[in-house]
């Protein structure tokens, strides 16, 4: 094969070295009119309010996407029981993907009932579940672990089968800081009655299980002991909020709280109550390594009422209160919100209070709330008979029906009787297997109570020069100028951070609201990423991201830059046609 020359290549290549030189210097020395990079970043303030078919939900939270993941039960796909139904929401509430998970047990479909969901580090999805149907076999096991990917898919279903076990219900699952899972769940024991006893199980991340024991009630009164919620603690051991019966010998319920060490080793325990029925429904590890309780009191009340326990890290109660509905209350679903405060949802209620158990706004709410978080936005998600997207001041717009309403409500500061406990624990051995469990798609109407409303209440603004707008391209080494702004005032600072595409932060400044504006220069080719924080003090009620492109090319916006560019192009195509035109034939 024949090779040109090296007179045969100087010429072409001068040429385009040429042209890439006015590029470069018309890039750098003309002066460009810039365009606007990213106008009007809006952290939109989503509110809606839907149903989804027969379907009754039991547990959600927002997804690492800005939307949310579901799960409750259906009998619409299960003749002669129900199904788990698993459903994946985009942020305005549309169906991305459903699923149900059902199992047959013998002739009879077997009633499944999912507990919890929670979104695990690698963008799947954990579900916990028991089935109403005693069984001893892999069909429809009593309690049982599914994991999914982030498109619903089955990634592993384990059942875990106890010869000692009656049946299991009720009961949470986490996701464990070494990517395991933690699950709680009650076992049933046959003593001269039938009992039940705390059972705690470590799984690894494929479910298999690491260790797992039971905890019974008192020597005197063994009772039934039922959980609620466990969480992992900042120390890698856990915490369980449950009811305890078998503190007297009438077996009242009483709020009971276990903490144990990472290999489930009680290092305190306790029951708080008084003489009537008092159980917790929901639990949280607080920012400040505390907990926070929420469930019902009858003791303290003329009619069950929302009950709420604080405690300090080491379990010493720091305050107590319920909250007094004229018609009665349980109290289902706690989150601590941005500003130190909590969120509170329960049965025809959503309160919201501050960090001391105060009321600062209380809602009736049509269908209850099974399930609530403060979202990214500032807002509230609530899963219950409607799921719904509220703004911060729990508010829902558009809607063809009344779905919440303000309402006065009192707090109450209650005395409780401390209770010592001495469970008894004991090791459990359970078998693990894959569990039978059929897997569909489906798809069910969707009801609008609340058409979507948007509230634009930040905004993130990048300028290329300064004062003019630029299309997401800045040359190297010109200043790209972010603004922030805001509606909302308990905002005071905003933090910017620039980082590589690497995620590494490249430069960080806090500033006050009132000049919410940062300027940088980008030295290196590449994709960059520009977030502002607002903050109200050190707390970040809200975040927004934009990016930004560095090249040596950049498009020039003045007459004179686009006859550069247009010679530049004209000597780089040309050089290139005469080095075409000079190659020997057979090449």
């Amino acid at each position: 094969m024949a090779h040109p020359n090296s007179s045969q290549l100087s010429r072409p290549l001068s040429l385009m070295l040429v042209g890439f030189l006015i590029v470069v210097t018309t890039a750098t020395l003309v002066p460009q009119l810039g365009r606007q990079m990213f106008t009007d970043a809006y952290a939109d303030t989503t509110t809606w309010a839907k149903t989804y078919g027969g379907f009754g939900a039991s547990d959600g939270q927002q997804t690492a996407d800005g939307g949310y993941i579901v799960t409750g039960r259906t009998a619409l796909f299960a003749a002669g029981g129900s199904d788990i139904w698993v459903i994946k929401l985009d942020p305005e509430g549309n169906v991305e993907w459903e699923k149900t998970f059902g199992c047959m047990e013998k002739d009879y479909r077997a009633s499944q009932t999912p507990q919890t969901v929670q979104q695990t580090a690698d963008g799947g999805y954990i579900v916990l579940g028991h089935s109403e149907q005693s069984s001893t076999s892999a069909l429809c096991a009593d309690l049982f672990a599914i994991k999914l990917d982030a498109a619903g898919n089955v990634e592993w279903k384990k059942a875990f089968i106890n010869a000692n076990s009656h049946g299991a219900n009720l009961g949470d699952i986490r996701q464990t800081a070494d990517g395991g899972y933690i699950v709680a769940s009650a076992m049933d024991v046959v003593t001269e009655i039938i009992e039940e006893d705390l059972w705690i199980i470590k799984l690894d991340p494929e479910g298999s299980i690491e260790w797992e024991k039971t905890y019974g009630g008192m020597e005197d009164h063994r009772g039934t002991q039922i959980p609620a919620a466990i969480r992992q603690t900042p120390e890698g051991g856990y915490i369980m909020a449950g009811s305890s019966y078998s503190f007297d010998e009438q077996g009242s319920g009483k709020f009971w709280f276990l903490k144990l060490d990472s290999d489930g080793n009680i290092e305190w325990e306790a029951g708080y109550g008084g003489e009537a029925l008092d159980g917790p429904l929901s639990l949280e590890v607080t920012s400040d390594g505390g907990y926070i309780a929420a469930g019902v009191t009858n003791s303290f009340a003329d009619s069950s009422s929302p009950w709420i326990l604080k405690f300090d890290s080491d379990g010493n109660l720091e305050w107590e209160k319920l909250y007094s509905y004229s018609q009665g209350a349980i109290a289902h679903s706690i989150r601590q919100t941005l500003d130190g405060g909590y969120i509170v949802g329960g049965s025809g209620f959503l309160l919201k209070l501050d960090s001391d158990g105060n009321v600062e706004w209380n809602k009736d709410i049509l269908g209850g709330g099974t399930s609530v978080q403060q979202t990214s936005d500032g807002g509230y998600f609530i899963v219950g008979s409607l799921i719904i997207k509220t703004d911060d001041k729990g508010n829902v717009e558009n809607c063809t029906t009344q779905i919440l309403e303000d309402t006065e409500i009192d707090a109450i500061t209650t005395d409780s009787t401390i209770f010592e406990s001495s469970a008894i624990v004991a090791e459990s051995s359970s078998t693990v297997v894959d569990i039978d469990l059929s897997v569909e798609d489906s798809s069910l109407n969707v009801g609008i109570h609340c058409k979507p409303v948007l509230d634009t209440n930040y905004t993130l603004e990048l300028f290329e020069n300064q004062n003019n707008p630029s299309d997401g391209f800045v040359g190297l080494n010109k200043g790209v100028r972010a603004v922030a702004g805001t509606a909302d005032s308990s905002v005071d600072q905003v933090n910017f951070k620039w980082m590589d595409q690497g995620g590494n932060i490249l430069r960080e400044v806090t500033v006050p609201i009132s000049s919410a504006e940062d300027t940088f220069a980008l030295d290196q080719p590449g994709e960059y990423t520009v977030q502002a924080n607002f903050q109200s003090g050190e707390v970040t009620v809200q975040s927004l991201s934009a990016t930004v492109s560095t090249s040596f090319f950049v498009a020039p916006e003045s007459p004179i830059g686009a006859v550069a560019m247009v010679l530049s192009s004209v000597a780089a195509f040309g050089g290139y046609l005469y080095y075409k035109s000079r190659k020997p034939i057979g090449n």
